[in-house]
């Protein structure tokens, strides 16, 4: 739905057939770039498309731009500092946000979620420039779908983003809402946080076990049945070796040449937004202050006065005007343009359209303004002979890039038959490195070399090419060789395997001990015997309260002390695994005083807000986990592997 861009069609009733051919032509024109609305991947059966997935890659971009521009600003390493935001990769990002969006949007589907047009108005008006509004407060339509345009989107596809997001936010707080926390949780939570309790501990240790085990004769044919069946655990990665050439576009600069048309043209698309200037007004003015008596009927009658008499403007600008600065100069204030004083100031002022006319009298925030127009500029625009070395620069840097990008391209697709290609970028390569023998598991994609090895590796034959674009750089990648992966024969790895086998035979000894433990604590032994009888080690702890934090054996299995405190009696056995060590314990004493504060706690009233809003944003985070484990998603990796392409015209 288009909010502010539909509720400003009645006003254009002259431009209105041109704008509806133009946007017919946009649609049949967007229509035969199938590639743009084919599907991307599939969400719970819900398409994305390309021209959708384009869009957000290229906002993940931009924003990775504003923030390596703000690292080098504080003279921080940007690949750390997009680290810090999440923003190393836009096209996952981009996959990550839209799957999100999807499966939430789906999720309010069957509620019928509706937004009131001037809810989502206000919203949309407050993302955007205030010089976007015209002298009466209402949004300048043609400069708000050139600001569109500038970001390749249609102002119906900003609008329904921005309702969208208002949607998701209203989700989030719609779950969080519905969290409850019942008496039984409130009650948990008081002997959690109150109650002290002290407890038995038993731990049947995997290093002790292992070395009991260690001792025990190994046949020759058990090894080797153990090798036969855990071969995978001794199989060597795959291995490559690729060579990579850094290429900036800037160094291809001289190999393109900037057409003087080329100039012109960027000039006439460009000059009402990227060079315009804008209209500025020269007044007098006459400002009365709230806080005296009278204030409004005074400037009614000054205003009265002038009106008659606008000669005398100046002289009472001197004897009135409680802006000393401009009162010394008859209530001047020279040339200005919007966003230099109070909104409605410059409201009135810019209404006033010939000299010596009067505005009427304006509250604005500090009082009472008397406006008289001196002078007016209209906006323009900066001549081309002013811009037309900054235009140079900005077409021939866009030229190189497309450059490189083109090259890279043609390498990628045939490289055998690019061998001039090839020259030309390598011959432009700010450097030119190895990488030997890597393998893909071993690959950080958060450094440049993590890059290479996670986009190598989806070459296949050797001497084939790929690239991607790495700090405004781009990244040439040639497969130089493998080493393809096998399993190491039973003798190269006869030692490991005989440490393996003791280790597993460990493994499954400990959890027989802990088990056989269990049980004879449920026949009724206390956990000091039974810890005895299979030599497991033994400790009683003091008295422990949970918000106090892991104490003594408890340091070392985390989670362990939680459980512990579910034992209500000395009967009962929590049997905790942390590693491959094995934690028996049994209850030992309930301090008396902590538990009587259980219970004072639990007469008292209901649960705390702060306890109620954590409840709240656990539940959030854990349904919107849910939903995102069970959604179905499905890649067009074709569409995916193209890679963001050049932005997507709208021609309205």
């Amino acid at each position: 739905m288009s909010y502010l861009f539909r509720k400003n069609l009645s006003k254009w009733k002259i431009v209105l057939w041109p704008i509806a051919i133009s946007i017919a032509a946009s649609s049949l024109t967007m229509i035969s770039r199938s590639n743009q609305v084919a599907t991307v991947l599939r969400v719970n059966g819900e398409s994305v498309s390309y021209r959708t997935f384009n869009a957000r890659v290229r906002d993940f971009q931009e924003q990775i731009n504003i923030r390596r521009s703000e690292a080098r600003s504080r003279g921080i390493p940007a690949d750390f500092y997009l680290q810090l935001f999440g923003l190393t990769d836009p096209t996952q990002a981009a996959i990550d946000a839209l799957i999100y969006e999807a499966i939430i949007a789906s999720t309010l589907k069957p509620l019928s979620v509706s937004l009131h047009e001037e809810v989502v108005s206000k919203e949309i008006l407050k993302t955007l420039p205030a010089d976007f509004l015209d002298a009466s407060g209402n949004v300048d339509m043609q400069t708000y779908r050139r600001f569109m345009q500038m970001r390749h989107m249609h102002v119906v596809d900003f609008e329904d983003r921005k309702e969208e997001e208002m949607q998701r936010d209203l989700f989030d707080r719609f779950v969080g809402d519905a969290a409850y926390v019942s008496h039984k949780e409130r009650r948990q939570s008081l002997e959690e946080n109150l109650v002290k309790k002290s407890f038995n501990v038993a731990k049947v240790e995997m290093s002790h076990v292992r070395k009991n085990v260690s001792r025990e004769e190994t046949s020759n044919a058990e090894l080797e049945s153990f090798y036969e069946s855990s071969k995978e655990q001794y199989r060597v990665p795959e291995k490559r070796t690729f060579a990579y050439w850094v290429v900036s576009p800037s160094v291809a600069e001289h190999k393109v040449t900037v057409a003087n048309e080329a100039v012109e043209s960027f000039y006439e698309k460009n000059k009402n937004t990227l060079y315009r200037v804008a209209p500025r007004v020269k007044v007098r003015h006459i400002l009365i202050p709230a806080d005296i008596d009278g204030a409004r009927k005074l400037a009614d009658d000054l205003h009265a006065q002038i009106t008659r008499d606008p000669s005398i403007f100046e002289k009472l600008a001197e004897e009135y005007s409680a802006d000393k600065e401009t009162a010394r100069v008859g209530g001047v204030r020279d040339f200005f343009s919007r966003g230099t004083y109070d909104k409605a100031f410059e409201q009135a002022a810019f209404r006033l359209k010939q000299a010596q006319e009067l505005a009427p009298v304006t509250k604005v925030d500090a009082g009472f303004e008397i406006i008289q127009l001196l002078e007016r500029i209209p906006a323009s625009e900066k001549s081309l002979s002013e811009v037309r070395g900054e235009i140079e620069k900005t077409v021939r840097a866009k030229k190189a890039a497309d450059w490189t990008r083109i090259h890279m391209e043609k390498i990628k697709k045939d490289a055998a038959n690019s061998q001039e290609a090839i020259i030309e970028i390598t011959n432009a390569a700010e450097s030119h490195k190895e990488l030997a023998s890597v393998e893909e598991s071993k690959a950080n994609t958060h450094t440049l070399e993590g890059q290479i090895v996670k986009n190598g590796f989806t070459l296949y034959a050797v001497d084939s090419y790929s690239f991607f674009t790495h700090n405004d750089s781009y990244v040439l990648v040639q497969l130089k060789g493998k080493e393809g992966s096998y399993i190491k024969p039973y003798k190269e790895v006869a030692k490991a395997v005989e440490a393996d086998l003791i280790s597993s035979k460990a493994v499954s000894r400990v959890r027989e001990i802990a088990t056989a433990m269990t049980a004879s604590i449920r026949d009724g032994a206390s956990l000091k015997e039974a810890s005895k009888e299979y030599d497991a080690s033994y400790s009683t702890s003091g008295y422990l309260s949970l918000a106090g934090g892991d104490k003594d054996d408890f340091k070392a299995a985390p989670g362990l002390l939680k459980k512990a405190f579910s034992l209500t009696n000395s009967q009962q056995v929590v049997l905790h695994f942390a590693g491959n060590d094995a934690y028996l314990v049994t209850l030992r004493g309930i301090d008396e005083e902590s538990a009587k504060d259980v219970e004072a706690s639990a007469a008292q009233s209901s649960p705390a807000d702060e306890q109620l809003s954590e409840e709240s944003s656990v539940l959030s985070q854990a349904f919107v986990s849910s939903l995102l484990r069970n959604a179905h998603v499905e890649f067009n990796q074709k569409q995916l592997s193209q890679g963001q392409q050049d932005p997507i015209p709208y021609e309205i």
